[in-house]
């Protein structure tokens, strides 16, 4: 048997405030997509653009839609100091998984054969990139007047 292209290589550890600020982004998604759901339910079919944009903007559900996104986009900014991009956006498809389970208990959706097999490639994608090396590399950026620095790269 041979050994696997990862035999012998150690993948850098992942700090804890990155795995939660990921854990609370997925989270806040996840809550975003319900009271977008709940405060467009509120909707009247037939209402036009306009009727659905002034009864939108009056719920309370929208301004705590509002209040998500800020919190959503803090935890954001904490993700991408931390890590690549490359690594942390992928997990965050983990918020498909959680739209689809809080959707059939919340909303009464059905979730197919085919989407319980999105799902699980989802999840195995989440699996290997979380498995992956996890380097960050910090750009500094010229400062007008000083000499250039060439981009480091910092192993966590």
């Amino acid at each position: 048997m041979e050994p696997s292209p990862q035999a012998g290589k150690t993948i850098a550890k992942v700090p804890r405030v990155v795995w939660l600020s990921l854990a609370v982004t997925v989270a806040l998604d996840t809550a975003v997509q319900m009271v977008w759901k709940s405060a467009v339910l509120a909707v009247p079919e037939s209402a036009g653009f306009t009727e659905t944009i002034r009864t939108l903007t009056i719920q309370p559900m929208f301004y705590l839609l509002l209040t998500l996104f800020g919190v959503q986009f803090i935890c954001w900014i904490i993700v991408l100091s931390k890590t690549d991009l490359s690594y942390a956006q992928p997990i965050t498809a983990l918020s498909f998984v959680s739209v689809a389970a809080c959707s059939t208990v919340f909303f009464g959706e059905k979730i197919g054969v085919m989407r319980m097999a999105g799902i699980a490639m989802i999840l195995v994608g989440v699996w290997l990139i979380s498995n992956t090396n996890h380097r960050t590399k910090v750009v500094h950026l010229p400062v007008p007047g000083s000499t250039v620095r060439q981009p480091t790269e910092v192993q966590q």
